[in-house]
């Protein structure tokens, strides 16, 4: 079954879909049926393409809806070919969180950061090896965790020290 393209399924997430045009983040919705809502909003976005609203026709294509306990995620799909600043990951607040989005944005230059990582020092070294095993470095902060990408210079270095 397909989605909806007529212009109701857009007008019945009209707020949802002002509500994304406005932000600069993560938009978290909080409702007693998460995935009836997170699917009325993606045929919301699909109707809004298909019917070139332009207002809301980008949205598909800037937004990744997901679906938590009593809430709709939507979240502002990164670029991968950022180069300055950092990415901070608010909603990565376990080590499986964390491996699964270092994964996701592998190709990411800049550090990433983890503000919401819950600290355990067990967790910490298991992160920390898959760190270090995946070309990357892991950094404690006061609150969180930073992951940098390992240049790839001394990784070769290291290789031909190893091998005279």
């Amino acid at each position: 079954m397909g989605y909806n393209k007529t212009p109701k399924s857009v007008l019945r997430v009209r707020e949802y879909l002002e509500l994304l045009c406005t932000a600069s983040g993560i938009v978290t919705l909080s409702t007693k049926d998460p995935k009836a809502l997170a699917y009325a909003i993606h045929e919301g976005l699909y109707a809004a393409e298909f019917l070139r609203w332009p207002k809301y026709s980008q949205l598909r294509k800037s937004y990744e809806i997901t679906t938590d306990t009593g809430k709709v995620i939507c979240k502002p799909k990164i670029t991968l070919t950022l180069q300055e600043g950092t990415l901070s990951l608010e909603e990565v607040t376990d080590w499986m969180d964390a491996i699964a989005n270092i994964v996701k944005y592998k190709d990411v230059e800049i550090p990433i950061l983890l503000p919401n990582l819950a600290y355990n020092e067990d967790d910490f070294q298991l992160l920390k090896g898959w760190c270090e095993q995946n070309g990357r470095e892991l950094v404690k902060l006061p609150i969180g965790c930073k992951i940098l990408k390992a240049p790839t210079l001394l990784k070769d270095e290291e290789s031909d020290h190893g091998n005279t």
